[in-house]
């Protein structure tokens, strides 16, 4: 699962689209489950209109594995007052968009502003901030699923990132979020049977998968290859090495799913023929 901020106010985030093209790509190969972007709120500001407006452009809004968290803050103090009514109401917006109200949840830190968001809807899930390093440790607190521990944890590539913690499971978040499609997600030992044995024989290759030894043969004949496919926009702006790998994965990913088809279809019939059918 992947958060990452889209606009802060009327404000957008510089890679906010290309955070959310990046997502697309990756929720598309099976390589993440739930896409959670935010936005960080504003009175008076573009808010959700510049959120929805930014994924739209990445072709990321609407996908059914997505969902908007709304982020109610104080900002050091300097967005004051009761800011419920204005914030509830582009809940009610985003919650009409998505077309199913538990695709929204909301960031609230109420300790350094309790009268900041005092009026929420009464099932909106929260993620609560609790900067102890602890994660799992936190308080109780109406509508809370999650607490964000940290602000600093160490995340490649990405440098120092936010860190929060939920008990529940993949599966239960989908629910909770209304995330469809959990069920066609690619377990990473399906992948690894259908690329192919380990090449533990190459020395070169040793412990690499058929994908990845593909990438590392190429890369070795070729080099770094500047060149991209920019001309592709499926394969825009990847290298010759990134585009094959790429290829190569999208092929693993779509037979790991009719497998699992075939697999499903198999037990229904077994059932039929079970019942005299």
């Amino acid at each position: 699962m992947f958060s990452f901020r889209t606009n802060s106010g009327s404000k957008q985030d510089r890679l906010g689209v290309e955070n959310a093209r990046r997502a697309l790509d990756m929720l598309g190969r099976g390589k993440l489950d739930i896409v959670i972007p935010y936005y960080f709120f504003r009175p008076g500001q573009a808010n959700c209109d510049l959120h929805k407006q930014m994924l739209s452009e990445a072709g990321l809004w609407g996908n059914p594995k997505t969902a908007t968290m709304v982020d109610v803050e104080d900002a050091a103090g300097s967005i004051k007052g009761n800011v419920s009514e204005e914030v509830n109401d582009e809940i009610r917006r985003l919650q009409g968009w998505y077309g199913d109200p538990r695709r929204v949840i909301g960031y609230y830190n109420p300790n350094p502003a309790p009268n900041l968001w005092p009026q929420r809807p009464a099932d909106l899930k929260l993620v609560v901030p609790h900067y102890n390093n602890k994660p799992g440790d936190s308080y109780d607190y109406p509508g809370r699923f999650a607490h964000q521990y940290s602000d600093h944890v160490h995340c490649p590539p990405f440098g120092e990132c936010d860190a929060n913690f939920t008990g529940m499971s993949m599966q239960e978040l989908r629910d909770m979020l209304g995330i469809r499609g959990g069920d066609m997600s690619v377990p990473e030992d399906v992948q690894k049977q259908l690329r192919g044995p380990e090449l533990a024989g190459w020395e070169q290759l040793g412990g690499r998968t058929l994908v990845d030894a593909v990438a590392v043969v190429l890369t070795q004949l070729i080099g770094p290859n500047p060149y991209t496919f920019d001309g592709w926009p499926q394969l825009g702006n990847r290298t010759l090495v990134d585009a094959v790998k790429q290829a190569l994965e999208n092929q693993v990913n779509t037979a790991a799913r009719l497998d699992a088809l075939e697999k499903q279809n198999a037990r229904i019939l077994d059932k039929l023929e079970a019942r005299g059918f």
